[in-house]
């Protein structure tokens, strides 16, 4: 698993899954796409793009372009899933020290940590009884897709102003 929040990265030895990896790029594509991160970030996410065109050509690098152009986007996100979603193990191991790297340089930034702790929510439930979500606070996006047989109650949410993070 990898937790990126509260100002620290906490990486498990999955941490190379197609799901980590997706949660990594979504983050540093966060990160670059905000003022003001530092030089070490910016080099350290040039760096995974580069790896990623050097393993996925070009494909790698536009999804990863399309992501720091709209990092809530779905579709955005989509296509990095869906890039990911081939790579071969060797691959992976070439991706490890320059995720590394930008992990190790978000930690030590705290913009990036504020761009990438924005309160993005995506949820797909289908509900037969009982879900209830209440007191959400600096909500910046929600995706939410319900199938309800009985109950589901979303309550009280605050949304964050848009280019503001963490207000």
């Amino acid at each position: 698993m990898v937790a990126l929040s509260g100002g620290s990265v906490i990486v498990d030895v999955s941490f190379l899954s197609p799901a980590n990896l997706q949660t990594l790029l979504e983050a540093g594509a966060a990160a670059v796409a905000t003022a003001g991160i530092g030089e070490m970030t910016k080099d350290a996410y040039a760096a995974v793009k580069a790896k990623m065109r050097d393993i996925f050509g070009k494909s790698g690098e536009r999804a990863l372009t399309a992501l720091e152009a709209a990092p809530t986007s779905e579709t955005a996100r989509q296509q990095v899933s869906t890039v990911i979603a081939t790579i071969e193990p060797d691959d992976r191991e070439d991706l490890r020290p320059v995720l590394e790297a930008l992990i190790t340089a978000i930690k030590r930034d705290a913009a990036a940590q504020v761009a990438i702790e924005r309160a993005q929510i995506r949820m797909d439930l289908d509900v037969g009884r009982t879900a209830n979500i209440e007191d959400l606070e600096g909500v910046e996006s929600i995706d939410l897709r319900a199938k309800t047989g009985e109950d589901f109650n979303f309550k009280r949410v605050s949304m964050s102003k848009r280019g503001e993070p963490g207000k």
